[in-house]
C-alpha cells in the first residue's frame, strides 16, 4: 500500500513539474513571437528608409546630370566665341601695317577710299567679334556651373554612407529575425517532447535575436545621425552655390541691355 502511494505521489509530482515546464515554454514562445514581429517590422522600417535614400539620391543625381549637361553646353559655346576671337599680336602687327600703308598714300580720294574700307571693316569685326565684357561673363557663368556642378556631384555621392546603413541594419535584423524563428521552432518541440535542452536552445536562440536587435539599433542609429549630417552639409553647399548662381547671372542686366540697345538700319 505504501509503494502504492509512492508511486502515485511521484506520478503527481512529474505532472506538476510538467505543468510549470509547459508554462515556462510557452512564455518562452511568448517573447520569441514579439522579438520576431518587432525584427519583421523593424526589417520593413529599415528597407523603406534605404528606398528612400535611394531616390533621394536620384533625385539629386538627376540635378548632376542636368548641369553636367549645361556645362558641356557652355562649354561648347564658349570654344566656340573663342575660335571667334583675333589674335591681338597679329591684329595689332596688320593693324599698325594698314595704317602705314594708307598714310603713304597722296592722293586724296584714294585715301578716302582705303578710310572706307578700314571703316566697314571695323563695323564688320565689332558685328562678329563679341565684346571682352561678354566674353568675361560668359566665362565666369560657365566657371560657376562647373562648381556647381562638383557640389551636386558630392551631393550624390554623400547618400552612399546612408543607403549603405540602412542595407547593413536590415540585413542584421534578419538574422535576428532568422534566430527568432529558429527559436519558435524549438521551443516547440520543446514544449511537443518535454525537452528542456530544445528549450534551453531557444532561449538562447532569444537571447542572440535581442542582442542582436540592440547592436543594430546602437550602431545604425550613430551611423545614419553622421550620414544625415554629411548629406545635409554637401546640399547647403549646393543650395548656397545655386542661390548665389542665381543672384549674380540674373538675366535681368542682358534684357535691360538689349532694350536699351538701338540696332542700327542699314540702308545702303
Amino acid at each position: 500500500m505504501t509503494e502504492k502511494l509512492n508511486e502515485q505521489l511521484e506520478r503527481v509530482e512529474r505532472a506538476s513539474h510538467a505543468g510549470k515546464f509547459g508554462l515556462y515554454v510557452g512564455v518562452t514562445l511568448a517573447v520569441l513571437g514579439v522579438l520576431l514581429a518587432f525584427s519583421a517590422a523593424m526589417v520593413g522600417r529599415e528597407r523603406t528608409e534605404q528606398i528612400a535614400a535611394m531616390v533621394d539620391q536620384t533625385k539629386a543625381s538627376m540635378k548632376h546630370n542636368g548641369l553636367s549637361m549645361k556645362y558641356r553646353l557652355l562649354v561648347a559655346q564658349l570654344r566656340q566665341i573663342h575660335a571667334q576671337e583675333i589674335d591681338p599680336e597679329n591684329y595689332k602687327k596688320w593693324d599698325a601695317e594698314s595704317k602705314k600703308l594708307a598714310s603713304s598714300i597722296a592722293n586724296a580720294d584714294l585715301a578716302k577710299v582705303v578710310r572706307i574700307v578700314r571703316l566697314e571693316n571695323a563695323k564688320t569685326l565689332d558685328a562678329e567679334v563679341p565684346p571682352e565684357s561678354d566674353v568675361i561673363k560668359f566665362a565666369a557663368l560657365a566657371k560657376a556651373v562647373k562648381e556647381q556642378q562638383k557640389a551636386a556631384g558630392r551631393w550624390v555621392e554623400s547618400f552612399e554612407g546612408l543607403v549603405e546603413t540602412h542595407w547593413i541594419a536590415s540585413e542584421q535584423l534578419e538574422r535576428a529575425q532568422v534566430a527568432s524563428e529558429i527559436g519558435i521552432v524549438l521551443a516547440s518541440i520543446a514544449l511537443l517532447l518535454t525537452s528542456r535542452y530544445a528549450w534551453y536552445g531557444s532561449m538562447f536562440l532569444g537571447l542572440v535575436s535581442m542582442a542582436i536587435l540592440l547592436v543594430t539599433f546602437v550602431h545604425t542609429s550613430i551611423k545614419e545621425n553622421k550620414a544625415e549630417a554629411v548629406i545635409t552639409e554637401a546640399r547647403a553647399r549646393y543650395d548656397d552655390l545655386a542661390e548665389k548662381n542665381q543672384a549674380d547671372m540674373s538675366d535681368d542686366d542682358l534684357i535691360r541691355d538689349v532694350g536699351r540697345d538701338i540696332l542700327p538700319a542699314i540702308n545702303p
